[in-house]
């Protein structure tokens, strides 16, 4: 912020001289009215001139902000195709998250079988050599 102050500061003994350089001089009679009529005529001419440049300069920038416009409408559509795109790629993206989810859980249920078969054959296994060594005992 306050390099921007010290901008300000610098550049506003020129802005007196800018304004005064930009501004109409109009024709002033300085030596009293001679000739009012003449003075008048071309102290509208002047007035004309200035309002020629000004429609001029109003004209140029609304040129340049009707292309400002139109460089924010395009950015505009595109950011809403880009978020468009966005929004369909995660709902594509939830999609395969609830698939995920679902074969996880068949995951973890044919685990859960597999555990317990391994558990009913290790007892099978075990009984059978239990019977095997009380068959050689009897």
């Amino acid at each position: 912020m306050s390099a921007w102050l010290s901008l300000l500061k610098a550049g506003l003994p020129y802005v007196a001289e800018i304004v005064a350089d930009r501004l109409p001089a109009f024709t002033k009679n300085k030596e009293g009215a001679k000739d009012a009529a003449d003075l008048t005529a071309q102290q509208i001419a002047e007035l004309q001139q200035a309002v020629q440049r000004n429609a001029e300069a109003i004209k140029a920038l609304a040129e340049q902000l009707q292309q400002r416009v139109k460089a924010l409408e395009a950015g505009a559509t595109e950011h809403e195709r880009l978020i468009a795109e966005l929004k369909e790629q995660i709902a594509g993206l939830e999609k395969e998250r609830a698939e995920v989810a679902g074969l996880r859980e068949t995951l973890h249920r044919r685990i859960e079988a597999a555990r317990w078969t391994s558990l009913i054959a290790f007892g099978t296994a075990f009984l059978a050599l239990c019977l095997a060594i009380f068959s050689n005992f009897v």
